[in-house]
């Protein structure tokens, strides 16, 4: 649900024992329209995990320095419906009750503010607690919430499990609540969300927690507990096509009520409840909401010369070539063209040949700014048309800073490299390139005892290009 394209390169299936088969007109119609449900939900939750770059003032001045030439255009920072911010790391105490405190922050680049409230065992228990920031990108809602420990070696029982949280993402959730010394509750009004840990850091005692909210994805949902989620057998080949017409017409109905009784993030109350086990003895409390903080225009964007790639491996063939930009209220987004072709014969008598499990390029955005910070933008194939907001220009990408935890552990892992999930204040200049990601993975050992190893590699596949802030 989260990445489509990713689920697909997942599934490893030998389609040599089975005969083609003509799909029916009937059944080409119900593909096409279950994928055009697909690819309008994809976009819906693209345009995630980003943060502007530096203390620039609400209105700033960028110069795009590329191979000589000078780009230069004045761009407003403000918050729109599918991309808000509010940040502060100072945090301002409004009254105190008790068991609660409210306090107020106040984000100097996009001149919006918000007020949370912290409840806790006792007032005083949240001296030390506050909301750094809350931004909604797309669809996921983040949380960057901050803890001052009496005695920062009650976190070591738990340094194990948030490790293990953070690779693991959203992927398992579950794993909360079977390690059982923390655990994570989001609501957005009444209606329990899926959240996760995404990244923490601990300095001095104080402990920083990234907390994401899908807010069109609720945990009932996700773990299969909704009682009016039509259960529907799949043929683990012909996939959608095989659903009767009456299944599938009961699976459209309750989504088009799933999405209809969501309740808007934007207009409704957000509580994240995070308890950190019997060694902290404490639960925390956060009530807040977005408070229509956003306008309704868009961020401007501007053309630009950003580099190109193309690459080709066992029968298949991405391009893609950067050529605009935006500043959003969460950071740069760069957009540009978009081709793949894909040969699955090629590709499955290619994996035979070479004895592998599996094999995958993939083109990524690599950027690193001259405070030595180095971050992955993930390149998001399908774009809004501009002239029509409602179809999608497949042969487009929108490219945003990957800020998941566990896409990142792996990135390190290739390259040795700390990507962060967010980007510095006070950058001056940030460098960007094409760079291109390998993943073999190999099955050994006997069939008793199978070994599995997973490599990697990476290249930089186009030149530099700088981009000067002033």
């Amino acid at each position: 649900m989260d990445n489509i394209y990713k689920y697909f390169n997942d599934i490893e299936t030998d389609f040599s024992e089975y005969e083609e088969e003509t799909l029916s007109p009937k059944d080409v119609a119900k593909i096409n329209s279950r994928i055009n449900k697909i690819l309008q939900q994809r976009k819906k939750t693209s345009n995630n995990t980003l943060t502007w770059i530096g203390r620039a003032a609400i209105i700033s001045l960028c110069c795009l320095s590329i191979g000589g030439g000078v780009y230069a255009a004045t761009t407003l920072r403000k918050n729109t419906k599918e991309n808000l911010r509010i940040k502060s790391s100072e945090s301002e105490v409004i009254s105190t009750e008790d068991n609660k405190v409210t306090k107020k922050i106040f984000d100097e680049e996009t001149g919006s503010e918000l007020t949370y409230d912290v409840y806790t065992e006792a007032a005083s228990s949240a001296d030390g607690v506050s909301i750094e920031r809350i931004s909604k990108e797309g669809d996921l809602i983040t949380m960057d919430v901050n803890i001052e420990l009496d005695d920062i070696s009650k976190f070591e029982p738990l340094r194990e499990t948030f490790d293990t949280l953070v690779t693991l993402g959203h992927g398992d959730k579950m794993t909360q609540e079977i390690l059982g010394n923390f655990s994570i509750t989001s609501k957005l009004d009444d209606t329990e969300m899926l959240s996760w840990l995404n990244t923490y850091d601990i300095t001095d005692n104080t402990l920083s927690m990234e907390i994401v909210i899908a807010s069109r994805t609720t945990q009932a949902l996700y773990d299969g507990s909704d009682p009016d989620l039509p259960h529907i057998e799949y043929d683990s080949m012909t996939g959608p096509s095989s659903v009767s017409e009456e299944d599938a017409q009961k699976e459209e109905e309750y989504f088009d009520n799933y999405y209809a009784s969501l309740p808007d993030p934007l207009n409704c109350t957000i509580t994240l409840d995070l308890f950190l086990g019997n060694d902290i003895g404490e639960t925390y409390t956060f009530v807040t909401n977005l408070e229509n903080n956003y306008q309704s225009s868009k961020n401007d964007r501007y053309n630009f010369d950003g580099g190109s790639a193309t690459i080709e491996w066992y029968g298949q063939k991405e391009s893609l070539s950067i050529n605009s930009y935006s500043i959003e209220a969460n950071g740069l987004e760069l957009y540009g063209e978009y081709s793949k072709e894909d040969d699955y014969d090629a590709y499955t008598a290619e994996l035979e040949k070479q004895g592998l499990f599996s094999y995958e390029e993939e083109l990524l955005i690599t950027a690193w700014d001259n405070l030595g910070n180095n971050y992955i933008l993930n390149v998001e194939p399908g774009n809004l048309l501009e002239t029509d907001p409602e179809i999608i220009n497949l042969d487009a990408f929108t490219a945003t800073l990957c800020r998941d935890g566990s896409e990142l552990s792996w990135y390190k892992e290739i390259t040795g490299t700390d990507y962060s999930s967010e980007w510095a204040d006070g950058i001056s200049e940030i460098s960007l390139a094409i760079d291109k990601f390998t993943r073999i993975e190999r099955i050994g050992g006997t069939e008793n005892e199978p070994t599995r190893e997973v490599t990697g590699t990476h290249e930089l596949v186009s030149d530099p290009v700088t981009i000067t802030l002033q």
